[in-house]
């Protein structure tokens, strides 16, 4: 049994095979990214775990929605075809798919736009381009636009979100 300290250097946290196997998805996700971030050497992340290091790579790049004590999971979309966008993040992506090629704007014009929360753009712009749903031709710095496009992927999760909501 191999312990690692996870949270801090006083307890130590003991994983096996066999404990690692009866995390839910989320959980094992998390616990890959920590081991990873702990420095562990790839042959003990698989003693570890018991899974090659392949799969513990698949389980660091995984996402997964988030609920809250408080949330009310049936008023959320249960997909994850468009990546479980939030809405924000569906609006952003609709001004890259209506456009008929690379849109180059600042963030403030990205987010008057797209109707969403000033100061939003950049953490929504980095969801989408992690998803491979947009990619940025030209990095502005300062008061210069950003030039972005759309990726197949983009325009396929677009097009899955337009056809759910004309169902809906």
């Amino acid at each position: 049994m191999t312990s690692v300290s996870l949270f801090s250097h006083k307890t130590p946290a003991f994983i096996t095979p066999a404990s690692f196997a009866d995390l839910d998805d989320p959980t094992k996700s998390l616990l890959a990214r920590m081991l990873r971030e702990r420095g562990l050497s790839k042959q003990s992340m698989e003693e570890m775990t018991g899974q090659p290091i392949q799969m513990l790579e698949a389980l660091c790049n995984q996402h997964h929605q988030v609920f809250l004590a408080d949330q009310k999971e049936r008023n959320l979309p249960a997909r994850s075809d468009d990546g479980d966008l939030s809405d924000p993040a569906r609006k952003l992506l609709s001004v890259f798919c209506v456009a008929d090629g690379p849109v180059t704007m600042t963030y403030a014009d990205l987010e008057r736009q797209a109707g969403i929360t000033s100061g939003s753009a950049r953490w929504l712009l980095d969801t989408l381009k992690a998803y491979a749903f947009i990619k940025c031709l030209r990095v502005g710095k300062g008061p210069r636009q950003s030039t972005w496009v759309a990726t197949e992927a983009g325009r396929a999760a677009f097009a899955t979100i337009i056809s759910v909501a004309a169902d809906a």
